[in-house]
């Protein structure tokens, strides 16, 4: 146990303190903390007067010299850290830090200072890959000044103007920042936000079914409607996008980012008619004899096994019954007839919607009402078509010719 009065240590059992002679409480602890302790000597020194405190304050310099010497020097290095760290953290030190290290193209260290969005495309790679193409120019001198009307519980803006030599007049860039958290608790710390560094909220219209490379890499693009995707948020400047998919031949396209940004890819993309009479994704010629025969015969939509899609804007159900009503007509005041033949002719990509409308022309063998072979007669048909799920699906339906 530990004497209440002197500090020091005793035996367990001691009832009295062998050196200060202090009776020992039961409920001492067993160890006390060096600020316990040296709360313990304060007591001691207070009660035994000026003379006598001083007295004991000489004895516990000299039998303690080298914690006092620990705490003092411990102190005084939380003191220096704690300045450096305000200082180093000052956020107009921060802002001014950016600058430099912006205008002198300290890329590496302009990443670490910045405020950015959670997303695989700003990671540091992106952002130096990004940062070739940024040319600062030299500058001269500069000047800080806070704006004082953007003042915000978590934000401070700046304004740095400065002066180049290729430029009578001055520049200014606008260094907003971000606070992020606080260093070991006590110090605030700030990211820098940079608007116009960082591309959000960008879309890109595609042929249905296909992917996204931007810069030769292939990105995850969210579904918005109407064949629009919303691109994840991208560092601003030049980028290179292209459409890709076996369907379509795409062309790379080059396109300047900024923030809201909207890129039609679909008129840089035509299609590769090969894959519209591919019977793994879907032969088209295949589609238009089991719809024929289907109407002919009058037979359900769903009997033909032909993909449909599920779009809400599909009308492929109404324009089937159409058509087999236009069949069915035929057939009571001119007789029956078949399909004979079905060309695939041409194909495009709608650059409204990134749908697929192909032209099959047809010819058709008339038995007449006698059922005696009589006569053919030919027309056309207009498809629309969606890649979904790795297949071509039919949207909607048009034959001409057949009342």
């Amino acid at each position: 146990m530990y004497c209440p009065k002197c500090g020091k240590m005793n035996d367990d059992d001691a009832h009295f303190c062998i050196f200060c002679g202090e009776e020992m409480m039961d409920d001492q602890p067993e160890s006390v903390t060096l600020l316990q302790f040296l709360q313990n000597r304060a007591q001691v020194l207070f009660k035994t007067g000026y003379q006598g405190g001083r007295r004991q304050a000489t004895i516990l310099a000299h039998r303690h010299k080298k914690i006092l010497t620990l705490v003092i020097v411990s102190v005084a290095l939380l003191l220096v850290a704690g300045i450096g760290l305000r200082i180093f953290l000052n956020p107009e030190r921060v802002a001014i830090r950016f600058f430099e290290d912006y205008m002198d193209g300290n890329w590496e260290a302009v990443y670490k200072n910045l405020n950015l969005p959670l997303a695989e495309t700003m990671d540091k790679d992106h952002f130096l890959l990004a940062a070739q193409n940024w040319r600062p120019e030299e500058y001269l001198d500069y000047q800080v000044k806070e704006e004082k009307g953007y003042e915000d519980e978590l934000f401070l803006r700046y304004r740095i103007t400065y002066s180049t030599s290729s430029s009578t007049s001055s520049s200014t860039m606008i260094v907003t920042l971000a606070k992020s958290d606080k260093f070991l608790g006590i110090f605030n710390r700030y990211k820098v936000t940079l608007d116009e560094l960082v591309a959000e909220n960008c879309s890109v219209a595609l042929p249905t079914g296909a992917t996204l490379l931007v810069d030769g890499e292939p990105i995850e693009i969210t579904a918005a409607g109407d064949g629009l995707y919303v691109l994840p948020p991208l560092f601003a400047g030049e980028h290179i996008l292209q459409a890709s998919h076996p369907a379509y031949m795409c062309s790379p396209v080059s396109v300047e980012l900024s923030s809201n940004a909207v890129v039609n890819l679909r008129r840089d993309c035509s299609v590769n008619v090969s894959f519209l009479a591919n019977p793994e994704y879907g032969d088209m010629v295949a589609y238009m004899t089991a719809i024929f025969r289907a109407a002919i015969v009058a037979e359900s939509l769903e009997s033909t096994g032909v993909p449909i899609s599920s779009s809400p804007n599909s009308t492929l159900a109404a324009d089937f019954y159409q058509f087999q009503t236009n069949c069915q007509n035929r057939i009571g005041s001119q007789g029956q007839f078949e399909l004979q033949n079905c060309v695939l002719t041409s194909a495009q990509i709608n650059e409204q919607n990134g749908q697929v409308e192909c032209r099959l022309d047809y010819e058709c063998l008339s038995y007449g009402t006698s059922g005696n072979t009589s006569d053919s007669f030919t027309g056309s048909v207009t498809l629309a078509l969606s890649f979904e799920n790795d297949v071509w699906e039919l949207v909607s339906l048009q034959v001409s010719n057949i009342w």
